[in-house]
């Protein structure tokens, strides 16, 4: 929906028998919804010849069946040359006018009024976290105006539109949008893209000038991130993409697969951010499940299930229990002991005690081991120490802790997870890099 504010200064309606720009804006936009903002000086002007009635009718019966909604903001501003005096009013009224219609686009008029009545919607106009456009309309003269102005005594709104030379097919458009606002939206542009290489998706869709279905999009990319899966689902239910935001291979997906790939994806945007410290933490659990998955295939070659050695293997807290591994894997459990040098415990699962209980059975695929034992030196050097040092945690420390740059352990964490889950489309891991581009492709 198109709106238009305007003030009405002494070119208004109609000057030297040619529109002014309230009424050029008018013609060559079409807004659906027109409001006039009036100083106490403008209204008395307005209501000796009922000029804004007569120029609506002249539209309606003229004008091909378009029918604007009129709306007049009368005011008691006696100087309308005094910024203080008609920089809030104006700016409350516009405010108004874009609360009632918040997914309507605002025109404001740039060329009527008095000067400090086009500053104060000049600043609006560069206003980015609200959809506003400035339009200027230039004078039919090329220069000053030297016409009669609207205020003259002897005006007559019906005399000047009868013989409006605006009215001919092929009078000229006059309205232009200012190189300054141009360059104040190419501005926003570069802040997205900024923000969109970076993946801060939750400041990007603070931006109020974004189109309803890349606001969508960047909101499901956000919700995503944060691991709201049901809302970043509701954003993502009336995306029309040419691509699937959630790929997978054909077959049913496991029940945990979902939630361990969005986790993962969520791995690849810290370090993206370099935000090492988050995806140390987070490491910890997605490792610890792909461990039991991996014991669990194992296992099943030797006709046991998961929840024969670890319990409650898939609540949000499987427990180690040493009995269990024990009496159904005696040597692993005594391998398992040799390695800490006591017996074991119960406690919760961890990292490395699923790391050793791997070490000690057979069959486990030979690419998983060492991505596994780099992400337990990992944990080992850095997890614990998060608590410990006030400085944040660099490239050069995940390197030297597990032997590889943080890109290149998420990447074999990646092979792992399509190596343990046959549904996994490896697709789904460049998912925020390709909603990237397709951003930048409707916005450039």
């Amino acid at each position: 929906m198109r709106l238009l504010f305007t003030c009405m200064g002494t070119s208004d309606p109609v000057r030297g028998y040619h529109d002014g720009p309230m009424l050029h804006i008018i013609r060559h936009y079409r807004p659906e919804v027109i409001c006039v903002f009036l100083s106490g000086e403008a209204a008395a002007l307005d209501g000796c010849g009922a000029r804004l009635d007569t120029v609506l009718s002249h539209i309606q019966n003229n004008w091909g069946g378009y029918a604007p909604e009129l709306r007049v903001v009368r005011t008691q501003i006696e100087d309308p040359s005094d910024m203080d005096a008609v920089g809030a009013p104006i700016t409350e009224a516009v405010a108004a006018l874009t609360a009632e219609f918040p997914d309507g686009e605002v025109l404001l008029n740039l060329s009527s009024g008095t000067p400090q009545m086009k500053i104060a919607l000049a600043f609006l106009a560069a206003d980015l976290r609200r959809s506003m456009r400035g339009i200027q309309v230039k004078n039919f003269e090329r220069a000053s105006g030297t016409t009669e102005r609207t205020n003259a005594p002897d005006y007559s709104v019906a005399d000047e539109l009868e013989c409006n030379e605006d009215e001919a097919p092929d009078a000229p458009n006059r309205c232009s949008e200012p190189e300054l606002m141009h360059m104040q939206r190419q501005r926003a542009k570069e802040q997205l893209l900024a923000l969109l290489d970076v993946r801060d998706y939750s400041a990007i869709y603070t931006m109020k000038n974004l189109p309803n279905q890349l606001k969508a999009l960047i909101g499901h990319l956000d919700a995503r991130d944060k691991m709201q899966s049901e809302a970043a689902r509701n954003y993502a239910q009336n995306l029309k993409l040419p691509f699937s935001l959630y790929p997978v291979r054909t077959g049913a997906p496991r029940s945990d697969y979902a939630e361990v790939s969005e986790a993962y994806l969520v791995l690849l945007n810290r370090s993206h951010r370099q935000q090492y410290e988050e995806m140390i933490l987070r490491l910890n659990p997605l490792v610890v499940r792909l461990e039991l998955q991996l014991m669990k295939t194992v296992l099943a070659g030797k006709n046991l299930r998961l929840e024969d050695v670890i319990d409650r293997p898939y609540s949000r807290r499987p427990r180690f229990v040493p009995d269990m591994l024990a009496n159904k894997l005696p040597e692993v459990y005594q391998s398992v002991c040799t390695y800490f040098g006591a017996p074991l415990r119960e406690s919760d699962v961890s990292m490395e005690v699923c790391y050793r209980i791997l070490e000690h059975l057979p069959d486990v695929p030979v690419d998983a081991m060492p991505v596994l034992k780099s992400c337990n030196l990992l944990n080992e050097s850095c997890r614990n120490s998060l608590a410990h040092q006030l400085t944040a945690v660099t490239a050069e420390q995940i390197t030297a802790a597990c032997g590889m740059q943080p890109a290149q352990l998420l990447n074999q964490v990646g092979k792992l997870i399509a190596a343990i889950y046959p549904e996994c489309d490896p697709a789904l891991f460049t998912i925020y890099k390709r909603c990237g581009d397709y951003i930048k492709s409707k916005i450039l």
